[in-house]
């Protein structure tokens, strides 16, 4: 007879959670996706079909008025007033005449609040349905003007939101139709016609279709109901406070997020603008919810039961583990080994892991030894380099005490030349020992440049000229210190060794596209072939520089540490001299950056 091979734990409990987890999660699922997607599609449609009824209403209601307006600029006796009016100089007799004309046409439609006409001379006439609805910047002449212009410019129907809303009144204008009047036959223009629609004209989006859809205003009404033109501005809104302001103002007011909102738009005719119907997803999805609810508590149970299963396999095998764990609580962590004998064939697993750790951490004990011997060795050296760099630093500080010494005996002496040198001097030593990784503004760079050219004019005598030009404004930008002085030290050391006199060197600082653009142009000798090749070369490849070639090679790298690949450098030279291009990111001065010498650090 053969023997039975017990199931180890683990396999136990797989089969224990396949058996219980498959026959359940299989048909949850199947049946709360289908019912998710059944309601969720029958929202969409409802709000959908909600939205599109809004935008017919609206659009028979635009329809309506426009045929009314037209109705009114065809009008021949009101034309032949306006012609009146327009080449009358007493305009109060026809101006009443237009009135009463305009007077008929409201009540048509009682959405026109307003009717006025600007003649081609800026006067104009308004009719006002409603006292409560003056508005004052019809009183404004440049106003009138620009909009009499803009409307016989297009030469056609022109609609536009109101300047202004004013929320402490009953009636409000909220947008105007507006169209040139003119003769047809002899195409003589009188001026415009301008009709204002209140705010009650958009209350029709809220109509219900029929009895059967009861729900579907309260959808509407639950949710934010808005006309936006292109430019996304508020046309209108059920929140009237946000009439006039930004689309993304009302979304982040609201938070509007499209995974709580349904969102539908459609285009009204005859305007730019567009109708949006932002409907929440909470109140189609009651059904959902409770659905939901269930299959969370049904989870819940589920979850329970498997737990208590799971609590009796393991406290089964408690006993046995505990054995282990005692001994992993002996071990101590340090460098000898340590063994553990197996419990039983389940457990074997780790202890033979458990086994080979205490191996592995016994090996990195020795290694760690070693590498905090190495890290001891470097630490000592980086102090040895420190201290270095610290005795570097005190010599160019005694040199600077010393220059302002002999500059002040100069002054005594009335040797004014000599002590306007040790003191530019002495300013650009102490420019330079100060912090050179940190950013200055282009303006102390531009003082650095002035006195490091009047020393150097004075060492040459006369060997060159030199001119600074800044862009308006670029003095406020900042850059990294002394980053064009290897190039200008070249032009100053090498471009001119040829000649005896007529150098002359120009820096420019200019603006283009947010990149600030620095230009060093010599009329030197130029660069040879085969040193433009290094200087390509280098550009590709930093590491192949050599010591002639140090200069360049700092300024490459110095680009590359601050800006990366945003930075470039071009070099273009010929016989007749050399043009140095640097192009780097502007960057606004947002704090005190370095504007002069006097203050470096």
């Amino acid at each position: 007879m053969k023997r039975r091979h017990n199931l180890s734990i683990n396999q136990l409990l797989i089969i224990y959670l396949l058996l219980a987890m498959i026959p359940f999660s299989i048909a949850i699922i199947f049946f709360s996706n289908r019912f998710i997607s059944i309601i969720s599609q029958k929202s969409i449609d409802v709000i959908d079909y909600q939205a599109q009824h809004s935008t017919d209403i609206l659009n028979n209601d635009m329809d309506f008025l426009l045929s009314v307006i037209y109705n009114i600029a065809t009008d021949r006796e009101l034309l032949s007033y306006c012609e009146q009016f327009a080449n009358s100089n007493n305009t109060y007799y026809i101006s009443s005449l237009l009135n009463n004309k305009f007077s008929f046409y409201q009540d048509l439609d009682t959405n026109i609040c307003q009717c006025i006409f600007i003649d081609q001379n800026n006067r104009f006439s308004v009719s006002q349905r409603y006292p409560d609805n003056t508005d004052i910047e019809w009183q404004n002449e440049d106003y009138r003007n620009q909009i009499m212009k803009d409307i016989i410019l297009e030469d056609r129907l022109v609609i536009w939101p109101a300047k202004d809303i004013n929320l402490s009144r009953q009636i409000n204008t909220f947008f105007y139709i507006g169209l040139p009047v003119k003769n047809q036959i002899i195409q003589e223009t009188y001026g415009v016609l301008i009709i204002g629609i209140r705010d009650k004209f958009f209350d029709n989006i809220y109509a219900q279709n029929s009895d059967s859809n009861k729900k579907l205003p309260e959808i509407l009404m639950s949710g934010h109901n808005l006309i936006v033109d292109e430019q996304e501005q508020i046309i209108y809104s059920n929140d009237i406070t946000f009439i006039g302001k930004n689309l993304n103002d009302f979304v982040k007011k609201y938070n509007l997020k499209t995974s709580d909102y349904f969102l539908t738009k459609y285009d009204i005719l005859h305007t730019d603008w567009i109708f949006y119907s932002y409907s929440p997803k909470i109140i189609v999805f009651d059904s959902v919810r409770q659905m939901q609810k269930l299959l969370v508590l049904f989870f819940v149970l589920f979850i329970a039961l498997i737990i208590y299963l799971v609590t009796i396999v393991i406290s089964h095998q408690n006993k046995k583990i505990r054995i282990i764990a005692d001994g992993i609580q002996q071990f101590s962590g340090k460098e000898k080994r340590y063994h553990i004998q197996p419990a039983n064939k389940d457990l074997n697993a780790i202890v033979i892991q458990f086994n080979k750790m205490t191996a592995r951490i016994s090996d990195l004990f020795q290694s760690l030894k070693e590498e905090q011997k190495r890290t001891e060795d470097a630490l000592n050296r980086q102090r040895q380099a420190e201290l270095r760099i610290l005795e570097a630093q005190i010599n160019p500080h005694f040199l600077y005490n010393t220059l302002d010494t002999i500059n002040w005996m100069a002054i005594a002496k009335d040797d004014h030349e000599i002590s306007a040198m040790l003191g530019s001097l002495a300013s650009l030593l102490r420019y330079s020992i100060s912090n050179i990784d940190s950013p200055v503004l282009i303006e102390a760079e531009i003082e650095w440049l002035n006195k490091y050219f009047f020393l150097q004019e004075k060492r040459f005598h006369g060997l060159f000229t030199y001119a600074i030009y800044a862009e308006s404004g670029i003095e406020n930008y900042p850059i990294y210190k002394m980053l064009i002085q290897p190039i200008v030290e070249n032009c100053v050391l090498h471009a001119f060794c040829r000649q005896n006199s007529g150098g002359h060197i120009t820096i420019s600082f200019s603006m283009q596209n947010h990149r600030i653009y620095i230009s060093i142009v010599d009329n030197g000798n130029g660069i040879s072939q085969d040193k433009m090749k290094q200087l390509y070369e280098l550009q590709k490849n930093y590491s192949e520089y050599t010591d002639d070639n140090i200069g360049i090679y700092n300024v490459l790298n110095r680009l590359d540490a601050y800006y990366g690949k945003d930075a470039h450098l071009k070099i273009n030279s010929s016989s007749s001299g050399t043009t140095v291009i640097i192009d780097i990111p502007s960057v606004l001065a947002t704090s005190n950056y370095v504007s002069n010498l006097d203050n470096p650090s």
